[in-house]
């Protein structure tokens, strides 16, 4: 393609000919289609309007069944609609010679109509489809400023080459599919290499876009100069040509600033990776019920936070006050009148208790980072210079806090408002607790001299958060359940809840009153209790309601109790089993996920997966077992996540009162042994089912839970002594003879160079123990080293050897057990260096004080890389 994209010293009509049918020619090569003669492309010439056009390209993925199943075929259609859309408006700026003529955008798009025909039945390819458009769409908006501003020449010949490289890339992607590569261990569209070398073409003409728009400034900031020389020496020129001239620099300024701005982003975005706190934004709004938030946001303590120069403000509540939902109402209204107006740059995060990306001050740095590059020139170039200063390396967590304190103390900067939801879900156990972290930066910023800083911080009010947040300038904390703003929202909810709801509101005034004074006494400031409390009540008759309020339970604990009470028998052991999975996953469950791991068969010897026992009604089939007041479904950008209704649901099926309850509520009390175990056995299942018996390239099952499983079954295994009793699937699936380690390893790309060599007539480099330490299982490797101790300086692998691997990882047990078996500190070195390098190379204080006591050696040509001052 590259001839394609090369422009000839031919007129602009013969060299836009040369480049359509070169692109045209390499498409026909990909997929055997003549596309400027298929009956598509002819439907789409022959459609008037954007709309017409999106819904026939829509109509090529309506026709799969299996599209209509899930939120993918939402999620597809919505990236739908703005690419279509954008490429023909930019087609229709083009000029009559191009965007009349050559027709580059209906091209483009008979291309992607295409792309989904060919899509038919590989299910694997929906995932990569969506990545696929969001890339298409990404550069697409670096150019969206040419729907408003007329393109030079130059940056019209960029916006067409723009549009063919988009045209290879579909041929591409086409080709994959139809060749079945997707099918080859869940390879994505956007790893392939020709795609992504096409995708780097596509970066560098954005770069030169944003060049060429920079000299564009020069040329108007020039004429207009002339213009006023004219003025000085008597030549008439109209006011209005100077405002129109410097309104055009003003408008080219911005935009060229912003796509800028906007490139960095997503450079950085992909960078860092951080967590999204948007999701999760996006859910708690949805649960606001209409102005409970006012009494706080129009009172004194968030008048006095905001206009304060420098201030911390902690809302602190029991399980179920709202706080949450308070949060992002805050958020929200910072936004809109801050924010938006210049008046202020906001970030926020949420904790999650139920996504471990969330749960760490490395997690928080990162959002907030990104967060900032996008709201100001200033943070983007602090961003970019120490992306720079860190070669593309993820940076640590003391760098990350650098970095944001270099951004917090920049001079002459709007106010800036972080917020951070939910600091108690972060875990506070265990050797550096991640709470302990997160509170040492939180204080350190407030007590800090940083001007026009203010911190807004929401969580239970536990011993450990009240110590470090009581002292700092201007701090205000509030106790929700102990404001009368809070007691009159929660008796508004419930006035307006029954008046709304289509059952309640047919009940008597009397039965209304009733059970309005009711919940307003029992409530005691919580919003959760409240719900539980109506969620049943409307189910019941309105004959029976009084008894019930009668004998409501007094707390929130003895409420899901009630619940639990009423789950029939027969869904005892899988109502058990989605409560384990959902405690103790690595990030929420997606609901297709959660589904497939009802399909599990654990009566035998080992666990077996049936895909036959899939439900087609997936969150039907859920709440069949479990209780809708325990789970709840959450639109995100992934698709439909499953997770606890609240964070109070897990803490108590975790608890000592379920455990010491009667044996019918005890039976659903949740351990972290058991259910690391079953996760485990049940990820290690799903990876087997890479069908050993045919190629390497075919996965025999069609597994949504391949992805979860590829990506977290070792942290499962690896938790205490998990591995034990998972050994015999870890082994398997860690073999590099057999398909399973491909399948996992290729998954998520998160070991891409031990993928690097491979092809599928070929076998992985390594061992079994090489990857055993890969994944830091000490367990594992433990009996391999006793069972294969040929194997222990083997070189084989991307690193070389076991104890490389284990150094380059971080896994401190895993070296330790290497050594003290006789692992060799200075075998000969693999690609990528001996033990010691890799280890100070990734930062590993603790990996490198232990390779050392073991007499790892210091001079040699890799050390002095790291050693030269």
């Amino acid at each position: 393609m590259a001839s394609a994209l090369d422009m000839t010293s031919l007129d602009d009509s013969s060299r836009f000919t040369s480049l359509f049918e070169g692109a045209l020619k390499e498409y026909h090569e990909h997929t055997g289609t003549d596309l400027a003669s298929h009956p598509l492309y002819d439907r789409l010439n022959a459609c008037g309007s954007a709309e017409t056009v999106i819904d026939a390209v829509k109509e090529q993925a309506r026709a799969f069944g299996e599209y209509r199943k899930g939120d993918r075929a939402t999620q597809l259609m919505t990236k739908l609609s703005p690419l279509v859309d954008t490429m023909l408006v930019l087609n229709d700026g083009l000029g009559k010679t191009i965007g009349e003529v050559f027709k580059p955008a209906k091209l483009v798009c008979a291309g992607v109509g295409l792309l989904l025909r060919a899509s038919k039945g590989v299910s694997e390819s929906y995932d990569s489809l969506v990545d696929l458009f969001d890339t298409m769409s990404r550069f697409l908006e670096r150019v969206k400023v040419y729907t408003r501003v007329k393109p030079t020449p130059s940056m019209t010949e960029i916006i067409v080459k723009m549009m063919i490289g988009m045209l290879d890339i579909l041929g591409l992607a086409t080709k994959e599919i139809k060749q079945g590569r997707l099918r080859a261990f869940g390879k994505k569209l956007m790893g392939s290499r020709k795609i992504e070398d096409v995708v780097k073409r596509l970066d560098r003409l954005t770069l030169e876009e944003s060049r060429m728009s920079t000299t564009h400034i020069l040329l108007v900031v020039h004429t207009l100069l002339e213009e006023f020389k004219g003025v000085m020496t008597g030549a008439e020129t109209s006011t209005a040509t100077y405002e129109e001239a410097l309104a055009s620099i003003q408008q080219i300024v911005d935009d060229v600033n912003k796509i800028k701005r906007d490139l960095l982003h997503q450079k950085c975005t992909k960078w860092l990776s951080p967590p999204d706190p948007f999701s999760n934004h996006a859910a708690k709004r949805k649960q606001c019920h209409r102005g409970s938030t006012d009494w706080f946001i129009h009172g004194n303590a968030f008048g006095e936070w905001t206009a304060s120069e420098r201030s911390f403000l902690w809302l602190h509540g029991k399980p179920g006050s709202g706080k949450s939902v308070l949060c992002s109402a805050i958020v929200d209204h910072c936004v809109h009148h801050l924010r938006r107006t210049g008046l202020g740059t906001v970030v926020f995060f949420y904790c999650d208790f139920q996504d471990s990306a969330k749960q760490s001050l490395d997690g928080i740095l990162r959002s907030f980072l990104v967060q900032l590059c996008q709201q100001s020139d200033s943070y983007s170039e602090i961003l970019s210079r120490f992306r720079t200063e860190n070669k593309g390396h993820l940076p640590n967590t003391d760098a990350l806090g650098q970095c944001l304190e270099a951004m917090l103390a920049l001079p002459n900067e709007a106010p800036k408002y972080i917020f951070v939801d939910g600091l108690d879900e972060c875990p506070n156990s265990g050797m550096q607790p991640p709470r302990d972290a997160i509170l040492s930066f939180l204080n350190d910023v407030i007590v800090s001299h940083f001007s026009d800083v203010h911190i807004c911080i929401t969580s239970r009010p536990e011993g450990d958060i009240r110590g470090v947040l009581k002292h700092g300038p201007a701090s205000f904390h509030v106790s929700l359940e102990e404001e009368i703003g809070q007691e009159h929202s929660i008796v508004n909810y419930v006035v307006s809840s029954v008046e709304s709801h289509p059952k309640m509101r047919q009940w008597s005034k009397t039965v209304q009153d009733l059970v309005i004074d009711t919940l307003k006494y029992n409530a005691h400031g919580m919003f959760r209790y409240v719900y539980c409390q109506l969620n049943e009540l409307c189910d019941l008759h309105p004959a029976d309601i009084p008894e019930k309020l009668k004998t409501l339970p007094k707390t929130l604990y003895e409420t899901y109790e009630s619940t639990l009470q009423r789950i029939p028998e027969g869904s005892w052991e899988l109502a058990h089993r989605i409560f384990q999975c959902v405690s103790f996953s690595q990030r929420p469950f997606q609901v297709e996920e959660l589904a497939e791991l009802l399909a599990f068969d654990f009566r035998g010897d080992t666990p077996a997966y049936h895909s036959d026992w899939r439900a087609e009604d997936v969150q039907q089939a859920l709440l069949t077992f479990c209780p809708g007041s325990f789970l709840s479904i959450v639109k995100t950008r992934r698709g439909s996540d499953v997770r606890f209704a609240h964070s109070s649901v897990r803490e108590f099926l975790t608890s000592t009162i379920i455990a010491n309850s009667t044996a019918r509520i005890s039976r659903f009390h949740v351990l972290p042994r058991p259910s690391h175990t079953l996760l485990a056995q049940i990820c290690l299942t799903a990876l087997l089912q890479v069908d050993v018996t045919s190629s390497r390239d075919t996965l025999s099952k069609d597994l949504h839970l391949l992805r979860y499983a590829a990506s977290h079954w070792d942290v499962h295994a690896r938790f205490e002594s998990v591995a034990l009793s998972v050994m015999d699937l870890a082994t398997k699936v860690l073999d590099p003879a057999r398909p399973h380690s491909v399948a996992w390893l290729s998954q998520e790309g998160r070991f891409p160079g031990e993928l690097a060599s491979f092809t599928p007539t070929s076998r992985l480099g390594g061992t079994t123990l090489y990857f055993a330490a890969l994944c830091g299982l000490p367990l594992v490797v433990e009996q391999l080293v006793v069972s294969h101790p040929e194997d222990l300086d083997q070189i084989g692998g991307h690193h070389g050897t076991p104890l490389n691997v284990a150094s380059h990882y971080g896994h401190i047990d895993t070296v330790r057990l290497l050594l003290d078996h006789g692992a060799d500190p200075n075998a000969p070195a693999s690609p990528t260096g001996p033990a010691l390098y890799v280890a100070s190379f990734a930062g590993h204080v603790d990996v490198v004080q232990l390779l050392l006591e073991h007499r790892a050696q210091t001079q040699s040509p890799w050390m002095n890389t790291v050693l030269r001052p």
